[in-house]
């Protein structure tokens, strides 16, 4: 998930759709790309930076959720 270019396209107060509109391409490809399920070429992801206004890096940084430890996980440490 891009967390980062979400947090752009909020604070430019755009949604995905408006993204895909001022790229002309389909809203379903922006939407792909956020959630991590496509990878924008270099020259979309310049483009989409330049858009938005924020550094390229920065924007496309790939942000993992952390995984959930089940409460029987050794990694737990409980003070007894």
């Amino acid at each position: 998930m891009l967390s980062n270019l979400k947090a752009a396209l909020a604070a430019r107060g755009w949604r995905q759709a408006d993204l895909a509109a001022q790229l002309k391409i389909h809203a379903s490809t922006v939407s792909e790309i956020v959630c991590g399920r496509r990878q924008a070429d270099a020259r979309l992801r310049a483009r989409i930076a330049a858009l938005l206004g924020v550094d390229e890096p920065w924007l496309f940084k790939s942000v993992v959720p952390p995984r959930p430890v089940r409460p029987d996980s050794p990694e737990i440490v409980t003070g007894s």
